[in-house]
């Protein structure tokens, strides 16, 4: 009898998309808390539009740096190669190999992934296998921050007012340690998504640090240097005067909730800086209404 024919591991699914980060990240804080080791998956491609030639580049390095974080609490990304099947076809194959217990995921909201995941959370229903989504990737939800009348904001102005006046969320912080379950998938290598030759990446190397702690650094930098001016110098593109956190919310290396709670206590101690601060929190906020 084999190991895996005498063992099969009882496990709780992280599935990581856009969030690539440990702090603040609920869906992994759910596994974390679930009871059974966790299981740190991304499937790549996600089900998504294909990622362009940057886009890939910037994701090699983010799993990478994920991979390096994990590993400091005892886990491992698990890696899995979807290029010639379906994100459904992947969670059969881990099914395969695990006793898969509850899978948790942070939402997206764009309409194919809000469809992929609708179908995705029924699908794993009907196996009698818990399925749970998180808000990791946006301030508030726009459908829940409500008027009067009890309806969402259709306008931005009165949707920033709202919400300048009542947020109060706070991130949670980065665990420290974890169970974790062993793992045997592939090689962030073999999804091939550096480029080969003729390798073109060394300006992107030179200009971006992909990752948790990068995203982190490049806050902090902005605040101390850049944010002075911002409110009238944000759309000049001859100053350096934009945050550059854009990749690191795209893949989410950082979450507006923990760039909320940064800025706002990096204002509160230098009140001179608080039209600049707020007028940069909202585009942070119109980030979500966009959605």
């Amino acid at each position: 009898m084999s190991d895996k024919e005498f063992f099969v591991q009882q496990v709780s699914i992280v599935w990581f998309r856009n969030d690539l980060r440990l702090a603040d990240n609920p869906a992994l804080n759910a596994a974390l808390n679930s009871g059974h080791a966790v299981l740190p998956v991304y499937i790549y491609p996600d089900g998504q539009r294909p990622p362009g030639a940057a886009s890939k580049w910037w994701l090699d390095k983010s799993l990478r740096s994920l991979d390096a974080d994990l590993e400091t609490l005892g886990g491992h990304l698990h890696v899995l190669d979807a290029s010639d099947t379906s994100v459904k076809d992947a969670f059969s194959a881990l099914r395969e190999d695990y006793d898969v217990q509850s899978v948790f995921w942070n939402r997206r909201y764009e309409p194919t992934g809000r469809a992929t995941d609708e179908e995705l959370k029924k699908w794993l229903s009907g196996l009698e296998i818990e399925a749970k989504s998180f808000n990791g990737n946006l301030l508030i939800e726009p459908w829940k921050l409500k008027t009067k009348t009890g309806a969402p904001y259709k306008v931005f102005t009165p949707f920033w007012r709202a919400l300048q006046s009542s947020y109060s969320d706070q991130p949670t912080n980065r665990p420290k340690t974890g169970h974790f379950a062993s793992d045997a998938g592939v090689s962030i290598d073999a999804l091939g998504l550096h480029p080969s030759k003729p390798d073109w990446s060394g300006g992107m190397a030179d200009a971006w640090t992909p990752g948790e702690a990068a995203a982190s650094e490049t806050l902090r930098d902005f605040l101390e240097d850049h944010l002075q001016g911002y409110k009238d110098n944000r759309d000049r593109p001859d100053l350096p005067a934009t945050s550059g956190l854009s990749p690191y919310l795209a893949f989410g290396e950082i979450s507006p909730r923990q760039i909320w709670a940064t800025a706002q206590t990096f204002i509160g101690s230098k009140p001179e800086l608080e039209n600049d601060g707020w007028a940069f929190l909202r585009e942070v906020a119109w980030r979500d209404f966009s959605y």
